[in-house]
């Protein structure tokens, strides 16, 4: 029960011992806090307790990819409905990606310096894996629509970088098999590499990590 400055009721009602609102007497305001004194979000009816959410409907904590889903959808009603933006594609070299990295050519190094040891230091094994070369040849296709496309809406200019994700994807299939090489070499030959590697490729992410923490470019 909820009253005004006056004392008048505003919002009386019980809670079901799982939280379902079963009787409703006075509703002329309507409280954010309900169950357990806890947040209910209006759209999807979870309560937030902090680290987790509440389904009072099937009695139960929900897993948090499921909130995720159901928060992007919310906030996403053209991806079910199929509804599409008026975007075009422009001719804009560089304009995304020096907008998100100003340091284009010292952030193309750092991608591709595990990529670029491999192919100098295990040479004669790399001209033998039609794997990684495929996995570098895409990786440069990939760079293609980074390099010299934006979208624009009206007369927006995305900045989203949309046409990353096909980068990103590449880049990652490409450190792969550049580990998968690494791996499968002399391993007393070259154990001192590959945990060097492995500790550069940790602490550069933990450096891309808490660039967007405070949220300066990646």
């Amino acid at each position: 029960m909820i009253t005004n400055d006056t004392g008048a009721v505003v919002y009386s009602a019980a809670h079901g011992p799982y939280g379902a609102i079963e009787k409703t007497w006075t509703s002329s305001y309507d409280p954010a806090l309900k169950f357990s004194g806890k947040e209910r979000e209006k759209g999807s009816g979870l309560d937030y307790f902090g680290a987790r959410y509440y389904g009072h409907a099937v009695y139960r904590f929900i897993p948090a990819a499921l909130v995720l889903a159901m928060q992007f959808l919310e906030a996403n009603p053209r991806f079910l409905s199929g509804e599409t933006r008026e975007t075009e594609w422009i001719f804009a070299p560089f304009a995304v990606w020096s907008y998100h990295t100003p340091g284009i050519p010292l952030s193309l190094v750092r991608s591709l310096l595990l990529p670029a040891l491999i192919l100098i230091l295990l040479f004669p094994a790399v001209k033998k894996s039609l794997r990684f070369k495929l996995a570098l040849g895409v990786f440069f296709m990939s760079l293609i629509p980074v390099i010299l496309l934006a979208e624009r809406s009206g007369a927006h200019l995305n900045m989203s970088g949309n046409f990353f994700w096909g980068a990103h994807m590449a880049l990652f299939v490409l450190m792969m098999e550049s580990l998968i090489l690494l791996a499968g070499q002399n391993r007393l030959k070259f154990k001192p590499l590959f945990a060097g590697v492995i500790a550069l490729h940790v602490l550069s992410g933990l450096i891309y990590v808490s660039r967007l923490a405070v949220g300066l470019p990646f």
